[in-house]
């Protein structure tokens, strides 16, 4: 069976980084599970499926003042499940023929436009020492601009880096994402992976709704070498007025990490995340944040 995932996401600055032109293009056709949506989605639901997909994104963003950017962009994806478990709950498509009522689960566009106001304090965009970043997005997605789901998405994204002593930091972010209307199940809000909630299968929880935090504590050991130990919860939920902590996810783990270029920051990240009875190994390039 073909398996693939292919991305390109070049990065352009002039007149000073007064201008940022940054892109995300990317083709794939790779196995992966749904377990439902919510936050009560059980391990028993579990089902395998394999989607093939083509996306791409455009942001221009310009600086206004030293710590405070501001930009538009524009978002495309068009995919289809290529492969389902017969009898489940993603087989059949979707549509009124008897098939899935998932939403996305017979493919489909989307489309949107958005605009994002930053500020970013760090002294290193790969492994900051101190500083803080923040982020406030809105994207609309509709069929004016060719989209087959109606839906709005907001994101509010902070983070914040924290001198611990020599080598040694705090680092903690805080997440919170909203979508309205019906959009597809693979783009809902998700927990899980080498980047939240390190410890669960990505997607292991979705839906419309999500809010976060994870806390890393990261020391250098050398010129080459660190430890992290790291923490998260967060939940999912429809509306943002049913985001509740009893039903937050509780992760935590550590790892090893290993400068590629010592100049820039730039670490090899080796981490063990352990969850609710499930545990994940990953192993990647840069901070989950």
């Amino acid at each position: 069976r073909s398996q693939w995932i292919v991305s390109l996401a070049p990065d352009f600055y002039w007149r000073g980084e007064d201008w940022r032109l940054s892109g995300a293009a990317g083709w794939m056709r790779y196995p992966t599970k749904f377990y439902g949506i919510g936050p009560g989605a059980l391990e028993t639901a579990e089902e395998d499926y394999t989607p093939r997909s083509w996306s791409a994104a455009l942001n221009l963003q310009r600086r206004l003042k030293p710590w405070l950017k501001v930009g538009v962009g524009a978002e495309f994806l068009d995919g289809e499940l290529v492969e389902t478990e017969a009898g489940r709950s993603l087989a059949g498509g979707a549509g009124a023929d008897g098939g899935s009522t998932v939403p996305g689960a017979g493919g489909g566009r989307l489309v949107g436009v958005g605009v994002t106001i930053a500020s970013d304090t760090r002294d290193s965009v790969f492994w900051p020492l101190r500083g803080r970043e923040w982020t406030l997005a809105w994207t609309s997605f509709g069929p004016a601009l060719g989209s087959d789901y109606v839906t709005n998405r907001w994101l509010l994204n902070l983070k914040q880096y924290m001198p611990a002593g020599k080598g040694q930091l705090v680092a903690v972010q805080g997440l919170l994402q909203a979508m309205t209307g019906q959009p597809p199940f693979y783009q809902l809000a998700a927990l899980g992976g080498q980047n939240l909630l390190r410890g669960y299968y990505e997607g292991r929880w979705r839906d419309r709704c999500l809010a976060a935090v994870q806390v890393d504590y990261r020391r250098r050991l050398g010129e080459r070498w660190g430890v992290t130990l790291f923490g998260a919860a967060g939940t999912v939920a429809r509306d943002l007025d049913r985001l509740a902590v009893a039903q937050a996810k509780l992760a935590g783990g550590a790892g090893v990490r290993f400068a590629l270029n010592k100049d820039e920051r730039i670490y090899l990240r080796f981490d063990y995340g352990v969850g609710d009875g499930s545990s994940g190994s990953y192993i990647t390039v840069n901070e989950a944040f």
